[in-house]
């Protein structure tokens, strides 16, 4: 009974998900972005370039498969209506989670359970680096399968935020930003053996590219964004110091990032080295920018059609030539073997001795006949009442062979019209092309005739094909100009090799289905396959043939005006992908700007970073494009399944798992966090790094211990800079004439921490000691707060927090005095939230009274943190279970 039961459960999943298989199937071609797959393909080419692989555990047609396209289609239709596609790694990501479930061993709907579930997540664990994305994934199909009514029982999903390493405060965890040893060093040799193996092909050139934006990102802190819109005249000299040319608005002049004294030499080469790499393309591009290009291809054009018209030219003189010599040797050949007189009777017995051609017998019908079929104007004498002799005068006999000896030579055969074209003779004397025929008639001419038009000897005559002179002259015009308007078309065939950067053997599989926005997409192409003619080397390239044809024919024009829509459009979705990137980061750095404020008013061709453009699969070097994150990232770190990263094709020994490590971010937090370790001031650390100071903390890598010896070694160099009871012990100690060296050993004993709290910083070590009032700086214990407390007068972001909690806490409280006497709410509980608020009021407005006292009196330029709650507020080791004091 358990076993129908399940078959039935099965069988009934099986059937929703076939409804749910075919309704996707239906979606599917109704969507634009696959044109050249069908659904039961193992890949999709998305957009009709990069490919999409789907699970093929077991059966090729197996149902996670199924799910991974059904999963698929369904997104991409329910987006349908988006100005813009997802990129293709955005899209390939999508079936991840589906994926992860076929690696489990899930082949069924039904198999999808909590167990597999959980399996799943273990997995995605292991094999991802950044595996909340694809736990993400995977929740997003189990919701997909929930919302279909697919799944036997509900599955409690695990948040994928869960998997985020956080620190103590639940932010990010800002060690994983730092670029770990191995991988900086996997960068130098990587940088290194692409240099090496450097061969100019594009592939090479854009891996090259690649490394060398990580020049810009540890050398000068760079944003991968900034990087990508540097210009080509990025490095500026002035008073012997260098500065980096770096765009920031629209509009604005690009601020000038100052060059260390030891990355000079570097930025210096990397500069020198993209120049180098990228001329061409930048050459490319400035010709698009001012229409030479199209000049360019012009010439081409009209070169292939001057040969085209020299090459009639010399036909046409070759026809006449032969016809000339033709008809000289036609009259030569019907020469009058005697000498005629006009009035001569000439009988038909004595023909013989005057024509080249006779029947060789005297009897009088068949001479009779010979004379009738070939045009012979007869004379007849009576003899008798009925006998007749028969004769040819003399004139008309000389009239005759003139007139044959000119037609004759006003025709020629398709033997010699075809030894005219191609040196040498057809092995047959007729042909059966259909174009041909159109040119041609089929003569039948008596013996003489014949013998005149092809030298050969017969008194039956016989049929010739033949053409006209002016049918000769129109066929040779067809032949060579390919029937068509050569001055306007070319055919795809030929446009292989007269522009072979746009087309090759696979041209017509990217017109059969061409993406939106891409090159062939803005081709004119015939409607349907024309028949021309077309010229061929031999095989042996002694000689040019003639061939007829059947395809395509390409407007000539189309492929400048392609050109630049293929140039304007793919470096305008790179630009905006490169704004849309640089304000994400902006906004990661806690700089608010609108993406319409990033917009910059550069041309391609003065980037520093460009690339040959994507043609489907190949690189264009004709089009340059701006290089973008995606083309960085899949060099460095492709996500594509499959896909080789630069350090595999290069053979730089490193690990996957260091590979997946990296992020262009981290070159960034590794030049920051030298800084700290330096010394430097935040403040002007996030200065030069082009950030607002209230994430400076978000890039500092340096330990507790190591910021609270800075913040030590300011308090002993800077005493009227703190307030609070450890500057106090300081001041003792100096009244008391301790060394600075007893002061210092004291100091780190009592100073071990320095963190980041949510509206300032702190001096807790709170992973040794756990403090009870995580988060709630400002109330502590009894609403007194903490004593640990630092306040930074100097910072603005902090500040403008305080007033922000003392704003949420003034508008709480004037709600709950509202309800406060409400018969329906319990007033103790309302008191209670009424105190707690009240709490933080008092205390924000504290902090922030006494920091404008202190900020009006003469010392304010000198202090820079107070401690706000130093005397009155609870100390968290006030009690042995540190649960804080009262005093």
């Amino acid at each position: 009974m358990t076993n129908n039961l399940v078959n039935l459960v099965e069988e009934k999943f099986i059937r929703l998900f076939e409804i749910l298989v075919e309704q996707s199937q239906e979606k599917f071609s109704n969507i634009s972005c696959f044109p050249i797959s069908s659904w039961n393909d193992k890949s999709w080419f998305y957009l009709g370039k990069e490919s999409i692989n789907f699970s093929e555990k077991g059966d090729p047609d197996s149902v996670i498969g199924s799910l991974e396209k059904v999963f698929l289609v369904n997104y991409l239709w329910n987006s349908r209506f988006r100005k813009s596609y997802y990129s293709h790694s955005h899209v390939a990501s999508l079936i991840v989670g589906a994926k992860a479930l076929a690696a489990v061993g899930v082949n069924k709907i039904v198999d999808i359970g909590q167990e597999n579930y959980l399996r799943a997540i273990d997995y995605i664990h292991d094999k991802y680096a950044q595996s909340e994305k694809a736990i993400y994934k995977l929740n997003a199909v189990v919701a997909f399968l929930q919302a279909n009514n697919l799944l036997v029982r509900p599955i409690d999903t695990v948040s994928a935020k869960s998997f985020v390493a956080a620190d103590e405060y639940g932010r990010i965890n800002i060690e994983s930003k730092m670029p770990i040893p191995e991988l900086v060093s996997a960068i130098i040799g990587l940088k290194r053996a692409v240099e090496r193996a450097q061969d100019g092909t594009p592939r090479a050139v854009v891996d090259e590219l690649s490394i060398l934006t990580q020049i810009f990102q540890y050398g000068l802190g760079l944003r991968i964004g900034e990087v990508l819109r540097l210009p080509k005249d990025c490095i500026v000299e002035s008073d012997g110091n260098m500065y980096c040319r770096v765009w920031t608005e629209k509009g604005a002049v690009p601020s000038a990032r100052y060059v260390p004294v030891a990355w000079r030499p570097a930025i210096t080469e990397t500069v020198r080295r993209i120049g180098k790499l990228t001329q061409s393309y930048r050459e490319q591009a400035v010709s698009i920018e001012t229409g030479i290009v199209g000049a360019e291809y012009e010439q081409r054009f009209q070169k292939r059609i001057q040969g085209i018209e020299d090459e009639l030219s010399s036909l046409n003189a070759k026809l006449e030539r032969y016809l000339a010599v033709r008809r000289q040797e036609t009259a030569s050949r019907l020469c009058p073997n005697k000498e005629i007189s006009d009035d001569q009777l000439i009988s038909l017995v004595d023909l013989g001795k005057y024509l080249p051609v006779y029947p060789a017998t005297n009897n009088a019908s068949t001479l009779y006949r010979f004379a009738q079929n070939n045009g012979l104007q007869i004379t007849s004498i009576l003899l008798g009442k009925i006998k007749k002799k028969h004769f040819v005068l003399g004139k008309d006999l000389k009239h005759f062979m003139e007139n044959s000896s000119d037609l004759a030579g006003r025709w020629i055969s398709y033997k010699e019209v075809f030894n005219l074209i191609h040196d040498y003779y057809p092995a047959a004397s007729n042909t059966s092309s259909a174009i041909f025929k159109k040119f041609t008639k089929t003569l039948s001419l008596g013996s003489l005739a014949f013998y005149a038009f092809t030298g050969s000897v017969t008194t039956r005559g016989g049929r010739c094909v033949v053409m006209s002179h002016r049918n000769a002259l129109s066929y040779l015009k067809f032949v060579v100009t390919g029937g068509y308007d050569y001055h306007k078309y070319i055919p795809l065939v030929d446009a292989e090799s007269l522009f072979p950067e746009f087309f090759n053997q696979k041209t017509m599989t990217y017109l059969a289905a061409p993406s939106p926005k891409s090159f062939f997409s803005f081709l004119k192409i015939s409607n349907a396959p024309q028949v021309f003619s077309r010229s061929i080397k031999e095989t042996n390239e002694r000689k040019v043939s003639y061939v007829n044809c059947n395809g395509y024919l390409l407007e000539f024009h189309s492929i400048a005006q392609a050109v630049e829509h293929q140039f304007v459009g793919a470096n305008s979705e790179v630009q905006a992908e490169l704004i849309k990137g640089i304000r994400k980061e902006l906004l990661a750095d806690g700089i608010r700007i609108s993406s319409a404020a990033l917009s910059i008013s550069q041309k391609v061709s003065h980037y520093l970073f460009i690339t040959p453009s994507s043609l489907g699969g190949y690189y264009n070097e004709s089009i340059p494009c701006v290089m973008g994150f995606f083309t960085v990232k899949y060099s460095l770190n492709p996500s594509k399944e499959g896909a080789r990263s630069a350090f595999s094709r290069y053979g730089v020994d490193v690990s996957p798992e260091v590979i997946n490590t990296f992020q262009t971010h981290k070159g960034r937090h590794w030049q920051t966090n030298s800084l700290f370790r330096a010394g430097l001031a935040s403040s002007i650390a996030n200065k030069w790094l082009g950030r607002s100071d209230d994430q400076g903390a978000h890039y500092d890598h340096r330990t507790a211990k190591e910021r609270a010896s800075s913040v030590g070694e300011l308090m002993l160099r800077e005493q009227s800079r703190f307030l609070g009871a450890i500057p106090e012990r300081i001041k003792s100690w100096n009244a008391q004439s301790m060394s600075m060296n007893e002061q210092t050993l004291l100091l780190d004993m009592i100073l071990t921490t320095a963190h980041y709290s949510p509206l300032g910083y702190c001096l807790r070590d709170v992973n040794l000691r756990p403090c009870e009032y995580h988060l709630k700086c400002l109330t502590g214990n009894k609403g007194h707060g903490c004593r640990e407390f630092v306040f930074d007068l100097h910072d603005p972001v902090q500040r403008q927090k305080v007033r922000s909690e003392r704003d949420k806490a003034e508008h709480e409280l004037s709600r709950l005095f509202e309800v406060l006497n409400l018969p329906s709410v319990p007033a103790e509980s309302v008191e209670m939230h009424i105190e707690h608020h009240m709490s933080i009021f008092r205390n924000a407005s504290s902090v922030l009274d006494k920091s404008e006292i202190i900020l009006t009196e003469d010392q304010s330029d000198a202090i820079k943190e107070f401690k706000p709650f130093a005397l009155d507020g609870s100390k968290p080791d006030g009690c042995v279970i540190q649960c804080g004091g009262y005093d």
